[in-house]
């Protein structure tokens, strides 16, 4: 099954996110907890990810969109792993729609998995040899989101801690 192109508010986010604004965080980076994990709150989304995911030198980058999407995209801890978390005005927008907007590569995806709940939205799949996974949460008027992408030689070390990211996200 491959997936369609978004709606017309998901392609706008998607484009918009194409076009934002660059800034660097000058936060210092997150400490890793006693089981390895950072807890990360930024771009009004607080998650935790293992720490071996995102560099522990380098802050995220953070794209800011005039049409409310806030993006902070973590440099990769392991070579290949990329990050992200997001948060979206949740003003007429479905989670699932927003999941599938923040992984555009540009062609679609092979999508093997999908949630589209009133609350939460997952895709996930592959595309050239590259698993992603987003997903995203509505919460307090705002939908919160995180994804992953990597290559299948690391599937063993991300797909276990694809669910505690998720229960963990706000």
């Amino acid at each position: 099954m491959t997936i369609r192109r978004p709606p017309a508010a998901s392609a706008r986010l998607a484009a918009s996110v194409i076009v934002a604004t660059l800034a660097v965080s000058s936060s210092a980076p997150a400490q890793p907890n006693a089981s390895g994990w950072l807890d990360l709150d930024v771009v009004g989304v607080s998650v935790s990810v293992p720490a071996a995911f995102v560099s522990a030198t380098e802050p995220p980058l953070l794209f800011e969109d005039p049409r409310g999407a806030e993006i902070a995209r973590y440099p990769s801890g392991i070579d290949d792993v990329r990050f992200a978390v997001a948060a979206v005005d949740a003003a007429g927008a479905r989670p699932h729609d927003v999941a599938a907007a923040i992984y555009d590569p540009g062609t679609p995806p092979e999508v093997t998995y999908r949630v589209d709940r009133s609350e939460l939205g997952v895709v996930s799949g592959t595309d050239a040899g590259i698993i992603f996974y987003s997903a995203c949460k509505r919460r307090d008027g705002r939908i919160a989101c995180f994804s992953l992408s990597y290559p299948e030689r690391h599937r063993a070390l991300v797909d276990p801690a694809i669910a505690t990211i998720l229960r963990s996200l706000r």
